[in-house]
């Protein structure tokens, strides 16, 4: 935390518990941006702007047979033809196992120079909505319940803004007075290499007790255990001004945010348990087992921990959707924000969007946010700092005393040694740790002058008498 009452701010490690697709709006289009292999069942994706160029570079010719491939639709043969200038090695992006061609694929976000990303845009809004679930609790879902009365009665509604009077009355009346002013969220970019393939199938339940396969989709995603890091801060000053002049009904820090994110995701957890229950079908064991596997793991995080589900994936739970109860969403509801009219008679959704990975089915989206102390942070830098200057002047001053100690025993005669030797001096054991009395000094005994050997026979009594003492 930043010492001062304009702003409080934190780094954010960001940690994917399960894969995340935050969608750019683009698609990979057959015959332009892939082509399936049927035979091997292989998909690769290559480098649009990158071919584009290898094909330019080529030549009229070539330039004219590409864009007749692209017209009929057989670009993979035309690639497999290998034209001339075209290394399609160096175009491709992914080359990726699936079972069917897909029709299309949907394109991860990214950034200018092509870091995949976690737009704070992204983030921000998956914390609003938990922001807007504890503030309806805290007030009893008063603006809730007003709002399903507002809806019931009105003969003529715009369903994009259905929800805005509850989010009037629990974040602010217009943007300028809106309670999430006080939150900022930066950016997460990953990896560039990260960016993976990966296939999800959308279930949906045909019975009260099973679940299908309704169909599959490609997508680009950043993997499971891929990190980043970003920065959340609040501004203090606003925050206040606004409690005092504008109505805000909180007061935003990270003991608030952190409890809000807790409720929203417990709630989540147990709504998708109570919906699997009693269900069978398709990768429904996974996802049960996935869910109790995070009840448990939220259940021991730190303070300053929260885990919860964002971006593609988490659909009606990820918006304001959950504000709802179930047993409130009656067929009178449902057919006034035309929620799946025509299966009022399950629970809604009754789809669920499932990626098919190495370890299991699972949902996607879910992720784990580690908050840290600004300042906390600088102090354990500048403590690592200090350590590292510690270490170095330690180190350096175990070099001095070692070129000390050689000097004095390079300076020592050749008898001193000896002695030093017998006598088992630390000099002698630091310098010359293979030499032994015995061995190496006692064969040398008659080659020393009658004055050198008193010396060293006199080291040798002295040796062997301390050691009958002990």
């Amino acid at each position: 935390m930043i010492g001062n009452r304009i702003r409080t701010a934190y780094h954010c490690e960001v940690e994917l518990l399960t894969p995340l697709h935050i969608g750019s709006g683009e698609r990979y289009v057959e015959n332009f941006d892939f082509f399936y292999e049927s035979s091997r069942h292989h998909l690769f994706v290559f480098d649009r702007n990158r071919l584009l160029q290898q094909v330019a570079e080529a030549g009229e010719e070539t330039i004219t047979s590409f864009f007749q491939a692209v017209e009929d639709e057989s670009l993979d043969k035309w690639l497999k033809s290998k034209p001339e200038g075209i290394h399609l090695g160096q175009t491709l992006l992914h080359r990726f196992s699936c079972d069917r061609k897909p029709r299309d694929i949907l394109v991860q976000l990214r950034t200018g120079t092509g870091e995949p990303l976690l737009a704070g845009s992204s983030l921000k809004g998956a914390l609003r909505t938990a922001v807007l679930a504890r503030l309806s609790s805290e007030e009893g879902r008063q603006s809730v319940h007003h709002a399903v009365r507002n809806l019931l009665n009105q003969k003529q509604l715009n369903l994009k803004f259905a929800d805005s009077r509850i989010c009037k009355n629990l974040l602010g009346l217009d943007a300028q007075k809106n309670l999430m002013r006080s939150l900022a969220v930066s950016d997460f970019s990953f990896a560039r290499d990260a960016v993976k393939l990966q296939r999800v199938v959308v279930t949906r339940q045909t019975g009260r007790t099973s679940m299908q396969v309704k169909f599959p989709v490609v997508l680009e995603n950043i993997p499971k255990n891929s990190r980043a890091g970003g920065q959340i801060s609040f501004d203090e000053f606003l925050g206040e001004y606004g409690r005092k002049t504008m109505g805000f009904r909180t007061l935003l820090s990270l003991p608030w945010l952190v409890e809000a994110i807790r409720m929203k995701t417990e709630k989540t957890i147990a709504t998708e348990l109570d919906f699997l229950k009693d269900i069978r079908g398709e990768y429904v064991s996974d996802l049960k087992g996935f869910y109790r596997q995070l009840q448990e793991r939220v259940r021991s995080l730190n303070k300053d921990e929260v885990i919860l589900q964002l971006a593609w994936g988490s659909g009606w739970k990820g918006m304001t959707g959950e504000l709802l109860n179930q047993e409130e969403l009656t067929p009178q509801l449902r057919d006034t924000l035309k929620l799946a009219q025509q299966y009022s008679n399950y629970p809604f959704p009754k789809s669920r969007r499932v990626a098919i990975t190495d370890d299991g089915a699972m949902p996607l989206g879910w992720v784990k946010l580690t908050f840290t102390d600004k300042e906390e942070i600088r102090r354990r830098e500048e403590a690592k700092i200090r350590k590292d200057q510690q270490d170095e002047a330690e180190r350096q001053e175990r070099e001095q005393a070692r070129a000390r100690k050689k000097e004095e025993w390079e300076r020592m005669s050749k008898v001193e040694q000896y002695v030093a030797i017998i006598l088992g001096s630390d000099n002698a054991r630091s310098q010359v740790p293979e030499k032994d009395a015995l061995r190496d000094v006692w064969p040398k005994l008659d080659s020393l002058e009658a004055r050198e050997q008193k010396e060293v026979a006199r080291a040798f009594y002295a040796s062997w008498s301390s050691q009958e003492k002990l």
